[in-house]
């Protein structure tokens, strides 16, 4: 798996707008693309790459753009692409049709449609959107089917859109944190919701295999469990009860990923802990503290846990973090110095 940010402001103020038209073009489709004020565009984006799957997050000035019947005839990745407006909205004109995707809402495209499109920054900012690039074919579902979705803005803020919605933020926002052999996993997970999406909306949810409802619902445990982890009281009956299955359905889930409940909810827990107590930000706060704000009770029984998984004690570890900090920030200084005495 890889990931790439990009930024605008990297660039001389005159170069960024032609610097993204060509960007958007390789990246995404032929298409044409406008921009009423050039001079002030500002774009960032970080894309993660999941196999042919490509997941985006962007915030950037108003556009517009264009795609006729004579640019897919010359190129035709034969894509769906999927918009989730954060911040602003996002416009798309198909089969003489406008829809109007407010923050919150989804949008579909398939790249074989001509399309007049847009998008239009919130009143305190520019937009911001989340979208996905995938090949139809990837899907288990019928494209007839899935182009009747296309153009019509789907609901992301409740029910299972909020989940897929919810998901994708998190995958782009944690990027870095992921391992190379994360990404089939991930891959995997991300079709399976997108296809889940789709079905709901089509109401074609028997169609869908057995597996991809299961991956929906452990996605679905995840994220109820990644939200209370600072509950002590979290329990594998709490979120087997939450999801109308049985204590017997939610073993057995997790034990095809080769884990038990108990373990992996101490095992976020324990992660948690770690990246907190790495976190300059709050070098100030207490460990038990930490320890407690995700879940742990005891701070003896943390850190023997602790200790056990990290082969450091809380309080050596976050001084080692400290310290290889501290040591990064003086090398880099001096890199700054370097250069500064050896251009004069």
């Amino acid at each position: 798996m890889t990931y790439e940010d990009v930024r605008s402001a990297d660039l001389p103020a005159a170069d960024r707008f032609a610097w993204w038209q060509e960007l958007a073009v390789k990246s995404m489709m032929k298409s044409v693309v406008t921009c009423e004020h050039e001079a002030d565009f500002q774009v960032s984006a970080r894309s993660v790459q999941l196999g042919g799957v490509t997941v985006s997050r962007f915030t950037y000035s108003a556009l517009r753009y264009f795609r006729s019947r004579r640019m897919i005839r010359q190129a035709d990745p034969e894509h769906l692409v999927l918009g989730l407006a954060l911040s602003g909205r996002l416009g798309m004109t198909v089969d003489r049709t406008e829809q109007v995707a407010e923050p919150g809402a989804i949008l579909l495209y398939d790249t074989s449609q001509p399309v007049h499109g847009w998008t239009a920054g919130a009143p305190d900012g520019p937009a911001t959107q989340l979208l996905v690039q995938l090949p139809r074919t990837l899907l288990p579902l019928r494209t007839h089917e899935i182009g009747r979705l296309a153009g019509t803005p789907l609901p992301g803020r409740e029910g299972i859109g909020a989940l897929t919605g919810g998901y994708l933020a998190g995958l782009v926002a944690h990027a870095e944190r992921y391992r190379p052999a994360d990404a089939a996993r991930l891959r995997t997970v991300t079709l399976d919701l997108l296809t889940a999406l789709f079905a709901h909306h089509l109401d074609t949810g028997t169609a869908v295999p057995s597996e991809t409802r299961h991956e929906v619902l452990q996605v679905r445990i995840h994220e109820f469990v990644e939200r209370r982890l600072g509950d002590p009281g979290l329990s594998p009956a709490m979120f087997a009860a939450a999801h109308h299955i049985s204590l017997r359905q939610l073993h057995k889930l997790f034990h095809q990923q080769g884990l038990t409940v108990a373990g992996w909810i101490r095992q976020r827990r324990l992660e948690d802990c770690r990246d907190a107590l790495a976190d300059p930000a709050q070098r100030s706060r207490p460990a038990h503290v930490i320890a407690r704000r995700y879940g742990f009770t005891s701070y003896a029984h943390f850190s023997r846990l602790f200790t056990a998984r990290y082969g450091h004690s809380p309080s050596d570890y976050r001084r080692t973090m400290s310290t290889e900090a501290a040591a990064g920030a003086e090398r880099a200084g001096g890199s700054a110095d370097t250069a500064v005495h050896g251009s004069s």
